[in-house]
């Protein structure tokens, strides 16, 4: 198997490429399509994780800190999300898991959407994706099903908030329960993005572990309803909008051009968004709408405890090329007033 370095120097189809010949070596029978790479294994657990990067070059010069465990390059390291695609190689060398290799997440998840349209049926007991920043996190996204936030945070995990990855559209389609666990990779989308090759170790070590443990299926439950960052991607982003507009128009001191106003304003952002994250090749953390509803739909207190979440999970709020933050008009206080707590009174340098 090559090194890690060389996964991170791959081009995407080039990785694609080495990585369908290298599962064929180790015997697994690879189905590869058109935005994913799938290989049927023999353990009941699917391994998930995208092959592409936001950086527009490869990162010719790698640099390491004198002990070896942490790199970085000026070019961008682009551990998001090579750590989970070596993470998974070094995995299958002690259980044969599933594993699910998909193109495109950073512009929109459109591997995970192809492997969604293509039919394929996998019978696991649960989804392991590898693609989150940090060391310790577990994020379940929409899926809600306690006994499996239970089996996972019992091997030391903490479950933590997140907006979308590929198990977003994977877990609901294979109606299986799923988890984004970190994979050791910090300051993600950004040429300071460094790779903590010890947490990522320790990370292959736990999820063997969870991989033989033998369980029962753990079924993809929905939540009700979930308060968190919306993305452009999401399918429901339109009902949202038209909820935020809902929430004004049920507030006593709205009228129906404000309305109108909110609602174009809403739909034209999502419109200019989306062309941007085409031409500019930009995805989750680059083209984001949060959407904060206000009014009678959320009272105030509840929209802090929203901002509070959105900020803790963004490390420099600003620095989100193109998000957008629709704020319903009578919860301009609150806002400023969360922000104050937070950082200056404009919002800059929130951390």
């Amino acid at each position: 198997m090559i090194n890690f370095d060389d996964i991170l120097r791959m081009r995407q189809k080039e990785l694609k490429h080495y990585l369908s010949g290298h599962l064929k070596k180790e015997g697994y029978e690879v189905i590869s399509k058109k935005g994913f790479l799938y290989a049927k294994g023999d353990t009941p657990v699917l391994l998930v994780a995208h092959l592409d990067t936001v950086h527009q070059q490869l990162p010719s010069i790698i640099c390491r800190s004198d002990d070896g465990r942490y790199l970085m390059s000026p070019q961008g390291i682009g551990g998001d999300d090579r750590c989970g695609v070596y993470m998974i190689l070094q995995i299958i060398n002690e259980v044969r898991c599933h594993v699910l290799f998909c193109e495109d997440e950073e512009t929109g998840g459109n591997g995970a959407r192809a492997f969604a349209g293509s039919g394929i049926q996998i019978d696991v007991n649960y989804i392991v994706e590898m693609d989150r920043r940090g060391n310790n996190d577990a994020v379940f996204y929409d899926c809600s099903n306690p006994e499996f936030t239970e089996f996972v945070c019992a091997f030391g995990f903490q479950e933590r908030m997140g907006s979308f990855s590929d198990i977003s559209v994977i877990a609901p389609y294979l109606k299986t329960a799923a988890v984004n666990i970190s994979a050791g990779y910090y300051s993600e989308h950004r040429l300071n993005e460094v790779i903590d090759t010890f947490a990522m170790q320790n990370n292959v070590g736990r999820i063997i572990q969870m991989a033989l443990t033998q369980t029962e299926k753990f079924p993809y439950m929905k939540r009700n309803f979930s308060y968190r960052q919306q993305t452009l991607f999401d399918s429901n982003c339109f009902r949202f909008d038209f909820l935020a507009c809902v929430g004004i128009y049920r507030h006593r001191d709205s009228n129906s051009f404000y309305r109108a106003v909110f609602f174009l304003f809403c739909i034209g952002i999502k419109f200019i968004l989306v062309i941007a994250q085409s031409i500019f090749h930009v995805g989750y953390g680059n083209g984001s709408i949060i959407l904060i509803f206000g009014g009678t739909v959320l009272p105030n207190e509840q929209i802090r405890v929203e901002i509070r979440r959105t900020l803790m999970r963004v490390d420099d709020f600003f620095s989100v090329r193109c998000a957008i933050c629709v704020i319903t008009f009578d919860s301009r206080k609150c806002i400023r007033h969360t922000f104050r707590q937070y950082g200056t009174d404009s919002g800059r340098d929130i951390r």
